[in-house]
């Protein structure tokens, strides 16, 4: 990988890159050289300089953030010294809206998504799997005074099964996954070599000599790879779950319908999720979980409140909390190299995944949601995969992954 800091190529140590699907702010850090006696070194290190850092590989941008998190230590001589940030637009996660009233009433997602990025001067890409969903409107909606920018627009979002996200240049990015003819950016797809094979030159992973052949401008690939076993390419592979997350049930009202009759204790819409738990009557819930509505019958059910669009659009607001829950099952793969089958591993791609020893025991697709990257001059090059059921950043139909 190669590092600049404000246009300038640094030599690094001990890089982790954190690249995420469902994120606005990928993250990075690293090693760099603090020398107080020269000045582009004091520009890096400076406290509070907020200098621009790239990070490429081999040419192919992944990412262009900030470095805004630092540490120095005093050992009497210049050393190493460590240096961390994040993407431009993570800091939607921490800014509020201005004082100046910003009025999204009556626009659609997409208008008010533009307006309030605008708000800041980020630029928004929109992915043609959503743009229909994007237009529903929103009647009627408020940003309260200490909300984030990223909250508000995460909130929205996420009622309508859409993803915020960002791109390597630093725009928001809304989207969703595809578990079927999945297209990705042929910048993103490196092949034509072994990524184990090249020789480290110098400190972390300044490489040279490599030419990345560049395929068609989007390639229609479905698998990455498919995991079947106890696989070789694996260094470790494991699954994780929380069931204290998930309803049986989840009911969305709508906040129309509250308004209007001020009467929760009528659903609008009642939506199954199949991996819910269904209560035997052991214990009392309602003091665990606050969010519950007690029924007769013996099943977990969640309700939430719909705040944009209208009735007609209650049913795929309630499939997307369904979802947001599931994303509680991680399937975590930690590899050798930042490669399969000589592609580059990015978040937004697909891979099978067949396992008894995990409850696998079907060959089913996951959704690579998260990469980080590690390296460095006295440690191997390894990547870890954090992958999650498709349908949770989706609209598809819900399937259960662990039987047999």
């Amino acid at each position: 990988m190669q590092i600049k800091i404000n246009g300038k190529a640094i030599q690094f140590n001990s890089l982790t890159v954190n690249l995420s699907f469902n994120s606005i702010a990928d993250t990075f850090s690293f090693m760099a050289y603090y020398d107080p006696s020269d000045v582009d070194s004091i520009a890096i290190f400076k406290p509070y300089s907020y200098n621009n850092v790239e990070i490429s590989h081999l040419g192919v941008l992944l990412m262009r953030g900030v470095a805004c998190i630092g540490k120095l230590r005093d050992s009497g001589k210049p050393e190493w010294q460590s240096i961390s940030g994040f993407t431009k637009t993570g800091f939607l996660e921490n800014s509020c809206f201005p004082t100046d009233n910003i009025q999204l009433d009556n626009m659609t997602i997409e208008q008010a998504v533009r307006v309030c990025a605008n708000v800041y001067g980020f630029e928004v890409v929109v992915d043609d799997i959503v743009k229909e969903d994007l237009q529903k409107q929103l009647f009627s909606t408020m940003i309260k005074p200490e909300e984030s920018v990223y909250s508000y627009l995460s909130n929205i979002l996420q009622q309508v099964a859409v993803v915020l996200s960002h791109t390597p240049d630093g725009a928001l990015l809304l989207t969703r996954a595809k578990a079927s003819a999945l297209l990705t950016r042929s910048e993103l797809l490196l092949k034509g070599y072994d990524f184990g094979e090249v020789p480290k030159i110098g400190y972390g992973e300044q490489r040279l000599g490599i030419i990345p052949e560049l395929l068609t401008p989007k390639v229609s690939r479905n698998i990455l790879y498919s995991f079947i076993g106890s696989n070789t390419a694996a260094i470790d592979i494991y699954l994780t779950w929380d069931g204290s997350k998930i309803n049986r049930f989840v009911e969305v009202v709508s906040q129309q319908n509250i308004s209007d009759s001020d009467n929760v204790n009528s659903p609008i819409n009642r939506q199954e999720n199949l991996y819910g738990y269904r209560y035997r009557n052991e214990y009392d819930v309602l003091a665990m979980r606050p969010d519950l509505v007690h029924y007769n019958a013996l099943d977990s059910v969640g309700r939430f409140i719909q705040t944009i669009g209208n009735i007609a659009q209650i049913p795929l607001t309630a499939r997307a909390k369904i979802g947001q829950q599931l994303a509680s099952t991680e399937l975590i793969i930690e590899i050798e190299g930042w490669s399969l089958n000589n592609y580059l591993v990015t978040p937004n791609q697909l891979i099978e995944v067949q396992n008894d020893n995990l409850c696998l025991f079907k060959k089913n697709k996951w959704f690579v949601k998260e990469v980080n990257y590690r390296c460095g001059a006295d440690m191997k090059d390894t990547a870890t995969l954090i992958c999650v059921m498709p349908f949770v950043y989706n609209k598809d139909t819900i399937t259960n992954y662990f039987e047999r």
